[in-house]
């Protein structure tokens, strides 16, 4: 059974990239489709670049300057079981759809299917560079792993709705720009698996403007501190206490300040 599949598409300022994206949703194999474009509060052509596009649902919002507010705003309009992300600058491969959401629906126990990609560089498709190495995607429970490298590129995320809302969706705090969703990943890691598809099955564009290469130096310590703060919550909320020790335990020994801020907050019951 083919399930709805929502397709977001957060766009600033890309128009010059918009309708190549947008084409590459509807040259999908899996035709079970909505396309969501959120326009966070853009100055160029982008609106009117979307009017030129056929079946999208198109939204403005004021410019926030963060990734995760138009893409949270694009999922609560999602009406999709499975929620899929696409960076306007980005392409996806005509299969990539049907290979994941066939992934889904055969295993119920994964919750988000991800894969590599191709290097895009400037308007060229055919680079072919991968984006990540032999054997860095891992698949399973990964957030050992994901914690030492994020291996999950957002445009080859196809994800269970339900997860991305228990998950808490993606951070709109702005010290996490840039790397909300790495943070997300990392919160969905600790309570879903994940599958990772060796196949590239989408094109990242990669250039100085793109998200991920902005410097992560200063955040990421802050960004997996927030993972972990979520894999004690869900011990903690499940009365699993000797699995809240272990991985506090964990905390401690990678972040000893941070994670007895957290016990602290929780033994004196604030928030």
């Amino acid at each position: 059974m083919n399930h709805l599949i929502s397709v977001v598409i957060p766009a600033y300022n890309a128009a010059a990239f918009l309708d190549r994206a947008v084409q590459s949703v509807n040259a999908q194999t899996f035709r079970d489709i909505e396309t969501i474009i959120v326009d966070d509060g853009s100055g160029d052509e982008t609106p009117a670049a979307a009017e030129r596009l056929s079946n999208c649902r198109y939204f403005r919002i004021a410019h926030s300057g963060l990734p995760a507010v138009p893409r949270n705003f694009g999922v609560k309009q999602a009406q999709g079981e499975y929620i899929a992300f696409l960076d306007a600058d980005d392409e996806w491969v005509p299969g990539k759809l049907q290979v994941q959401s066939q992934i889904l629906e055969a295993n119920s126990g994964i919750g988000l299917v991800c894969s590599n990609a191709f290097v895009m560089r400037d308007d060229h498709r055919d680079t072919g560079e991968l984006y990540l190495k032999p054997g860095q995607g891992k698949t399973g429970k990964v957030l050992k792993q994901l914690a030492k490298d994020n291996f999950i590129i957002t445009s080859t995320v196809l994800m269970r709705k339900d997860l991305f809302h228990s998950s808490g969706g993606f951070s709109e705090e702005p010290q996490l720009c840039a790397l909300e969703d790495y943070d997300l990943w990392l919160r969905v890691a600790g309570v879903a698996d994940i599958r990772y598809v060796e196949e590239p099955l989408a094109f990242y564009r990669d250039s100085p403007s793109s998200l991920s290469r902005v410097t992560r130096d200063q955040t990421v310590a802050q960004s997996i501190a927030m993972a972990k703060c979520a894999e004690c919550d869900v011990h903690l909320n499940a009365h699993e206490y000797s699995e809240l020790v272990a991985a506090w335990l964990r905390f401690l020994e990678k972040q000893p300040l941070r994670a007895l801020k957290y016990m602290a907050v929780k033994l004196s019951g604030s928030r």
